[in-house]
C-alpha cells in the first residue's frame, strides 16, 4: 500500500449569497514516494463559510492533518 504525503487545497470561487453558479472546490490529495499523486478526496459546490470551516475539520479527522506521512488508512 502507498505512503502519502497529504495537502489540501481550496478554490473559494465566489462565496456570496448572490453567485451565479461558481463552485468552491476542496481537494485532498496525496503524494507517493515516487512522484505519483492520487486524488484521496473532493468536494465541489456552493458552501457557505461555515461549511467550508466543517469540511476542512473533516479533512483533518480523517488524514490527521496535511504534511503527515501516511499508511493508506492510518497515520504513521
Amino acid at each position: 500500500l502507498p505512503y502519502y504525503r497529504i495537502y489540501t487545497t481550496i478554490d473559494l470561487a465566489n462565496m456570496k449569497e448572490e453567485s451565479d453558479g461558481h463552485n468552491i472546490a476542496i481537494v485532498t490529495c496525496g503524494w507517493q514516494r515516487d512522484g505519483r499523486l492520487d486524488v484521496l478526496d473532493a468536494k465541489v459546490g456552493h458552501f457557505n463559510p461555515t461549511e467550508v470551516t466543517e469540511e476542512l475539520f473533516s479533512i483533518k479527522r480523517v488524514y490527521n492533518g496535511p504534511r503527515r506521512l501516511m499508511h493508506l488508512g492510518r497515520a504513521d
